[in-house]
């Protein structure tokens, strides 16, 4: 009878042992689904009406061991690596997506967040006072402009009467888009840019020094 119950014991051991080892949730496997997460990617397109746009974002490489919450309507998406499109943002929203992990014993908390802003519309770029003028910042497409019609008619008519010497020293929302980029870059990396730097510069004195000596 004692040898009929430790065999009991054993096998429930030996059945055991695979779903504990199942349920075991280490930092690796967290990490790891910490970058499925980072790679979902997100594009968007837009559909044009009278006066403004209407944007889709695709979502793409969203796995099927995590969901996602679009926080603009709290709706819940997942996916097993196909597409997901969702209609009917606005010109110059920012969406917030949080992303979970499906396997609650691991973390019920959110193990990533991303955000996507969209770029902001011009309703007066397709105005007849544009014409001839695109370059003119007011006559950009993608800008955030929250003007009267009075105030855009103001502006584009001040640039209008500028000498053209004026016109071309103006820089253009392009050029201001890439000098707001890198600023942003050196904000974000500028401690390692330093580092890189000094190291750099540290090396080429010691190898300058010993090139001296010798």
């Amino acid at each position: 009878m004692k040898k009929y119950y430790l065999r009991i014991v054993f096998l429930f051991v030996l059945f055991a042992i695979p779903f504990c080892a199942k349920a075991e949730c280490t930092y690796n496997e967290k990490v790891r689904l910490q970058e499925l997460a980072q790679n979902v990617n997100f594009s968007y397109r837009h559909t044009e009406t009278e006066y403004s746009v209407i944007f889709q974002v695709i979502i793409s490489n969203l796995t099927n061991e995590i969901y996602m919450i679009d926080r603009t309507n709290n709706k819940v998406y997942s996916s097993n690596n196909e597409d997901i499109i969702i209609d009917g943002y606005s010109p110059g929203q920012t969406l917030k997506f949080d992303f979970y992990a499906k396997r609650t014993d691991c973390t019920k908390a959110n193990i990533f967040t991303n955000y996507l802003t969209l770029p902001s519309y011009n309703r007066h770029y397709k105005n007849e006072l544009c014409k001839g003028i695109e370059e003119y910042k007011l006559c950009q497409k993608w800008l955030k402009n929250d003007m009267t019609y009075q105030e855009f008619y103001n502006g584009v008519m001040e640039y209008k009467n500028k000498p053209t010497e004026e016109k071309k020293e103006e820089p253009s929302i392009i050029e201001e888009y890439k000098w707001e980029k890198v600023i942003d870059f050196w904000g974000k990396y500028y401690v390692y840019i330093l580092l890189t730097i000094i190291i750099a510069g540290g090396l080429a004195m010691y190898f300058y020094d010993k090139k001296t000596d010798l």
